[in-house]
């Protein structure tokens, strides 16, 4: 029984798959929160998920859902190896990465 529970390979393997099912079902506004992330890169130094979901209308944030952990996975990014406290109510303070556009 504790294999069934303990098992990082099948972990990630479900956490792969559950991001590709979120980025696929939301690709139009993955991508629209995708250039939104690529423009704020031009005016700041380091962009989070907050940064982008500010700049995102109501109903694109609310239709983003879980695909919005997909923004920074299209290989246009780099992790700095900060984190930063998300300021939204809903994330209960937790950390949040901060990412750096590939030159």
């Amino acid at each position: 029984m504790t294999q069934d529970l303990f098992d990082l390979d099948e972990a990630l393997r479900r956490k792969d798959k559950g991001m590709a099912l979120a980025a696929e079902r939301r690709y139009t506004t993955l991508d629209h929160a995708r250039r939104v992330a690529l423009n704020l890169s031009l005016v700041i130094d380091g962009v989070t998920a907050d940064d982008v979901y500010a700049e995102l209308d109501s109903i694109d944030r609310e239709h983003l859902g879980n695909s919005a952990g997909s923004i920074f996975k299209d290989g246009n990014w780099h992790w700095l190896g900060e984190w930063r406290q998300s300021t939204r109510v809903s994330n209960h303070g937790r950390y949040i990465r901060v990412w750096r556009r590939k030159v």
